[in-house]
C-alpha cells in the first residue's frame, strides 16, 4: 500500500488535495490520480505566466497643463519603461507617463503610481491612477507645498483588472488652483495578482 511519503514525491502530487492523497494512499494506486483540481492548474498557468510592467521620470520638469482647479489632467509627456522587467508591457505615449498591457488574457493587477512635485506657495496637489484615460477617484491621495519649491510626494496604490490594450497611467490635478503643476519624479507599476 501507498504512504503519504511516498505519494508526496510524486509530480502529479502537487495539484492533489489531502483527500485525494489520503485516498490514492488507501487503494495503493502510485499511478496519476483521475481528479486534478482546476483552480490550481489555474493557479499554476498564472504564476508561470507573468506580467509586469513599470515606468518611470526621473528629474523631468517639464510642465503640466493645468486649466481648472480640481481637474485631473495626464502628465502631459511621456515616461522611461524599463525594459529589463517589462512582460507583456509597453510604454504609453501621447503625453502620458503610464503603461499599455498586451498580456492576451484579462489579468487583475496590482497598481502603484506616484509623482514628487511642485507648484505656488501654500497648495494642494493631487494624484490618481487612470485606466484608459479616466481617473479612478478611489485611488485619489493629495499632499500639500508649503512654497513653489517644495515638492510635494504623492502615493496612490489599487487592484485593477487590464484586459488586452488597456493603459494605465497616472493623472494629476491642483485642487484649489489653476497653477501647473512641475513633476521632478514619477512612476507606474504594474504587478499580475496570481
Amino acid at each position: 500500500m501507498a504512504t503519504l511519503d511516498d505519494i508526496n514525491i510524486l509530480p502529479e502530487a502537487r495539484f492533489l488535495t489531502l483527500d485525494d492523497k489520503m485516498a490514492i494512499a488507501e487503494q495503493g494506486d502510485r499511478r496519476s490520480p483521475k481528479r486534478i483540481n482546476v483552480g490550481d492548474l489555474n493557479n499554476l498557468f498564472q504564476t508561470t505566466n507573468a506580467a509586469r510592467g513599470q515606468v518611470s521620470v526621473q528629474n523631468n520638469t517639464t510642465v503640466t497643463d493645468i486649466t481648472a482647479a480640481g481637474t485631473f489632467v495626464e502628465a502631459g509627456f511621456n515616461g522611461t519603461l524599463d525594459t529589463a522587467t517589462a512582460v507583456h508591457f509597453s510604454v504609453l505615449n501621447g503625453g502620458r507617463v503610464g503603461i499599455q498591457y498586451n498580456g492576451t488574457t484579462p489579468r487583475l493587477f496590482w497598481c502603484y503610481g506616484s509623482y514628487d512635485g511642485i507648484a505656488g506657495n501654500n497648495q494642494m496637489l493631487a494624484i490618481r491612477l487612470a485606466k484608459n484615460g479616466v481617473s479612478i477617484p478611489e485611488t485619489e491621495c493629495r499632499s500639500f507645498t508649503a512654497s513653489n519649491l517644495q515638492e510635494a510626494k504623492l502615493v496612490c496604490s489599487w487592484m485593477i483588472q487590464l484586459n488586452t490594450g488597456d493603459a494605465l497611467s497616472i493623472m494629476l490635478a491642483n485642487p484649489d488652483h489653476d497653477t501647473d503643476i512641475t513633476i521632478k519624479r514619477g512612476r507606474v507599476v504594474a504587478n499580475a495578482i496570481p
